[in-house]
């Protein structure tokens, strides 16, 4: 199945995630619907009590893609794609 840019019932762009990969430091790499690619560091992230679990490296790694969504804990913890897009580095 293949993922491009949807809209919303608003109209608005949908971003899908269609690869996710966790990498060292606590950074997260995305490929999109659209062919981009970003990464984003969630270090502050970490922070906060809905993300501090990732502080275990070993969670970290297990992310997955839930419906274009990256997850962890089986959904438990989950990412906006539109937050990784706009707050990520291009690559």
């Amino acid at each position: 199945m293949e993922y491009r840019i949807a809209e919303s019932a608003s109209g608005s762009a949908v971003l899908h995630i269609t690869e996710v990969h966790a990498l060292s430091g606590f950074r997260l790499w995305a490929k999109f619907s659209t062919g981009e690619s970003r990464i984003l560091d969630l270090t502050p992230l970490l922070d906060t009590e809905a993300f501090r679990p990732l502080c275990d490296p070993a969670l970290f790694g297990q992310v997955g893609l839930d419906h274009g969504v990256p997850v962890w804990q089986n959904g438990a913890i989950d990412l906006s794609p539109a937050y990784i897009y706009t707050q990520g580095s291009a690559v």
